[in-house]
């Protein structure tokens, strides 16, 4: 004789269902036991591209809480932690307010809410979208790991940018290059004289920086000192004495 599921345990405990949702990725049930007026919320995976797992698009954008992924290695955990709860309550060790709340935790301690999503990439809406949209079987905080041993991104003072697989500092030097050229700090140095450094750069507080150039708070010293050579010259073409 085949062993019950999990689900199939949990609907003979809470025999009533009371919603059934569609993920990308697997499904959210809603049980209830009506004679005790117990509900819990029961999460199925699915497929995913490379793996399995349970994935809710609607989840992260609905409420920032709620639970909108589970890993392949994440999913079996929650189940194996369900089934000890359910053993638990079958040796009437739990009371079926016990169990409920044992299926939360297990729910709380293997999924990830678009808030753990935040919190992973210090808050940035962007990156954590971008980490929601990748994340496809495996731990979300792996595949960030990766992106960074990767340079896909690279972090600045205390927020996370997009390097597309390039070194920070060479990244940096591509991207604002041009607008230090033209601007009034140079990172590279001109004709010898370093005005401030790729080093520099990377420590300065991000809250500085618009989105393609730097706003950093240095005098001119280049352009004042071209500006003072040619009107030397010109004091010295004409004959005027300063």
């Amino acid at each position: 004789m085949l062993e019950k599921t999990v689900l199939q345990q949990l609907q003979e405990i809470f025999p009533m269902e009371v919603n059934r949702e569609e993920a990308d990725a697997g499904e959210k049930i809603r049980l209830r036991n009506d004679e005790q007026k117990v509900e819990i919320d029961f999460i199925l995976d699915g497929h995913l591209e490379q793996g399995y797992g349970y994935k809710n698009f609607k989840a992260y954008n609905r409420d920032v809480y709620e639970t909108s992924y589970i890993s392949e290695y994440g999913y079996e955990e929650y189940k194996k932690q369900i089934q000890e709860a359910i053993n638990h309550y079958n040796k009437n060790e739990f009371t079926l307010e016990e169990l409920a709340d044992s299926v939360k935790e297990a729910e709380k301690d293997n999924g990830y809410s678009h808030k753990d999503f935040l919190v992973l990439t210090n808050y940035q809406e962007e990156i954590s979208s971008h980490l929601f949209d990748a994340v496809d079987w495996q731990y979300p905080d792996t595949l960030f790991d990766e992106w960074i041993d990767g340079n896909e991104i690279n972090k600045i003072g205390n927020k996370y940018i997009f390097t597309a697989g390039m070194e920070l500092n060479d990244f940096l030097k591509m991207e604002y290059l041009k607008d230090f050229q033209q601007g009034n700090v140079n990172i590279l140095g001109v004709d010898g004289k370093k005005y401030i450094s790729l080093e520099d750069l990377v420590n300065f507080d991000v809250d500085r920086y618009s989105e393609k150039c730097l706003n950093v708070v240095y005098e001119n010293e280049k352009r004042e000192s071209q500006m003072q050579e040619k009107n030397h010259a010109i004091s010295f073409q004409f004959g005027i004495r300063e």
